[in-house]
Formats: structure tokens, C-alpha cells, sequence
């Protein structure tokens, strides 16, 4: 990703499972503005899940500055 990072903080966040829908329910809270609840099929759920923990086992290295 290049360019700025423009992103909203996180409040709060829950997860669930809507079994008539056979969705993985993802919610994040803000303080200043609405929810946003995402609805995904369990199996995009876990490439998401799996994304985020490469992410965190080896976040890429700053740049160095001169």
C-alpha cells in the first residue's frame, strides 16, 4: 500500500455467527459515528483471520530515514 493511510479507530469490536445465514458477523464500534457490521462467509472469515496473524507474526520493517 503506498501513498498516506487515512483509517478510523477502532472502539470496540465483537464477532459472531449468524447460523441462518451461514455468515461470520464482524462489528466494530466508534466513538463518534455509527457501527459497521460486516457479514462474511465463513470461509473469507478465516482468510481474513490468517491475513491478520501473518501480519502480526512479521510486520513489515520501517523505512529508515536519512
Amino acid at each position: 500500500m503506498s501513498g498516506p493511510l487515512e483509517a478510523v479507530i477502532v472502539g470496540k469490536w465483537s464477532i459472531g455467527y449468524a447460523d441462518a445465514h451461514h455468515m461470520t458477523i464482524l462489528q466494530f464500534e466508534f466513538k463518534d459515528r455509527a457501527p459497521v457490521t460486516f457479514a462474511l462467509r465463513p470461509d473469507h472469515a478465516a482468510l481474513l483471520a490468517t491475513a491478520i496473524q501473518d501480519q502480526l507474526k512479521s510486520p513489515p520493517r520501517p523505512k529508515q530515514m536519512n
